[in-house]
């Protein structure tokens, strides 16, 4: 005897057993439970615990639905803002997300939130700092809601600004891989279905640095032997034992003996990006400044048409902050509001650091370290969607 159990990654499957997988039963009318965990997701199917040990079982497993990839950005990310009123109330999406980037506009001290699907809701982790995941199942975001996403008091203050940055995994586009460490070097299977080209990896079971993988690194030679932290604006490290000097490929990424992509007791996540045409773009380029310390607007071409609704530009040859625009909010020929995720910092706008709208891109203006340049020779590397 055994009832028949069923869960889903709607509800709380999530890619380890420190979270709890809401447990239904079709045989009774008991409701959920969550309180125990014998189940988690994996990139190739699902794993168990040995509760219920030398008995036998019957499955059936079913795949994540729209596996294609996608052809417009609206279909797979969205910027969304809203103005906190205190209370617990649905955000209405065009998209189900996967990974939420929570931003607080007018909040001085407030970290950029990372919460996502494979770890669970209310799971946060912030980008200005090394700390492993918060808990807040009654008070952060929850993802379990189709088209629409939770907000709750913490993330809800009254007449608070807040922005939302949201994706959705898609085949080529973007994808979530949750995994244990082994100590050693490991090939982590993922299900992007292209070689990524940007990757983010953070320990969150307990403190690790953002480990940040992009194909510019190092003008694009051997960017494998090559790290940023997200946390931190400086310039990269290079390293054969972050990514085991290893490209990734469509199929899976590499990790060495670095404790923070890769330790014996240490629980992973890792988000992961690549271009598609016409949708996304993950690129890098050199400042326009000239030995005289003049330069000119550069038009940056990702391949679209109707120009960037999300920007992300780092430096790459040295400190630079990580900073981000979307057309929500403005991208316009005007100073633009703006992000430093490595930051606890309240949404800035100046002239200083800016972007310009282009029909095929963006438009940055050299003057600036952080995203056109103001010296001879410097390196950025950026991530756009459509």
């Amino acid at each position: 005897g055994g009832d028949w159990n069923v869960y889903d990654n709607m509800r709380g499957m999530h890619g380890d057993f420190l979270s709890r997988a809401a447990l239904l039963e079709w045989d009774t009318s008991d409701a959920e439970d969550a309180t125990t965990n014998r189940i988690a997701i994996t990139s190739t199917g699902f794993k168990i615990d040995n509760y219920g040990a030398n008995r036998s079982y019957i499955y059936m497993a079913i795949r994540r639905p729209d596996q294609s990839v996608p052809t417009a950005g609206t279909s797979v990310f969205q910027a969304h803002t809203y103005t906190g009123d205190g209370s617990t109330r649905l955000q209405s999406l065009n998209i189900t997300p996967d990974m939420v980037i929570n931003l607080s506009r007018n909040v001085s001290g407030d970290s950029p939130s990372i919460n996502d699907r494979v770890r669970g809701s209310g799971k946060e982790m912030y980008t200005s700092g090394t700390g492993g995941q918060s808990s807040y199942p009654s008070q952060g975001l929850q993802l379990d809601h189709t088209n629409a996403i939770e907000v709750q008091d913490y993330r809800d203050t009254n007449t608070k600004n807040y922005l939302n940055l949201c994706w959705k995994r898609a085949n080529g586009y973007f994808d979530i891989v949750a995994y244990s460490g082994n100590g050693s070097t490991q090939n982590i299977t993922h299900n992007l279905g292209a070689a990524p080209e940007m990757m983010w990896i953070k320990r969150y079971d307990t403190t690790g640095s953002w480990m940040v993988y992009h194909k510019g690194l190092n003008g694009g030679t051997n960017p494998e032997q090559y790290v940023f932290y997200l946390h931190d604006p400086q310039g990269p490290d290079q390293s054969t034992q972050v990514w085991n000097s290893t490209a990734p490929t469509s199929s899976v990424f590499s990790v060495g003996n670095n404790n923070a992509v890769n330790n014996s007791s240490g629980k992973y996540v890792a988000y992961l990006f690549a271009t598609v045409a016409g949708v996304s773009k993950v690129g890098s380029y050199t400042s326009t400044i000239d030995g005289s310390g003049n330069g000119t607007n550069q038009t940056i071409d990702c391949g679209f048409t109707n120009g960037a609704r999300f920007v992300f530009i780092k430096r790459s040859d040295g400190a630079g902050d990580w900073v981000i625009f979307d057309s929500t909010r403005g991208i316009t020929t005007n100073s633009d509001p703006h992000y430093r995720l490595n930051q606890v910092y309240t949404e800035d706008s100046d002239a200083y650091v800016d972007i310009e709208p282009h029909s095929s891109g963006f438009i940055v203006n050299p003057g600036s370290v952080h995203v056109g340049g103001d010296t001879q020779g410097q390196t950025y590397v950026f991530y756009a969607i459509a």
